[in-house]
């Protein structure tokens, strides 16, 4: 079985897509910034607090293009402040145990404030890009 598709009018075809294409974009922009403000709110509000150094120093940082981004820390920024690059432990937790001087620490739960906001703003942003294609290419 044999099956032949034309395609009247190509170049307004194509430029169709290159409008879309261009509408897609613009909508992508939009909707990874404003998945970035939200994972960024989700995850200072959520942000375990002590000093407050931590959660102040939360970073939002876009790429160049705008199409992704991410939150977290700069080591830079705990180093310049005279402190040690201690999210890690925050984020993941400590282990009880004994340090190189024989002293016991009791270990520190985990308090994650990145993976559910990630969760929450991604699922945020695909519905976004779902929405976005659609409405681009119909």
């Amino acid at each position: 079985m044999t099956m032949t598709l034309k395609v009247r009018n190509v170049s307004a075809v194509i430029a169709n897509l290159h409008a879309a294409n261009g509408r897609i974009q613009a909508a992508a922009r939009r909707e990874v910034k404003q998945a970035g403000e939200n994972m960024y709110e989700l995850a200072y509000s959520a942000c375990p607090v002590d000093t407050g150094f931590m959660r102040d120093n939360l970073s939002l940082e876009y790429t160049p293009k705008g199409l992704g981004f991410s939150v977290g820390w700069n080591e830079d920024d705990f180093l310049a402040a005279g402190l040690p690059f201690y999210p890690p432990y925050v984020v993941f937790g400590v282990e009880p145990g004994t340090d190189v001087n024989g002293r016991s620490y009791p270990g520190q739960a985990a308090q994650d404030p990145l993976t559910p906001a990630y969760n929450e703003a991604s699922a945020q942003l695909l519905d976004g890009l779902r929405f976005a294609i659609r409405s681009a290419v119909r």
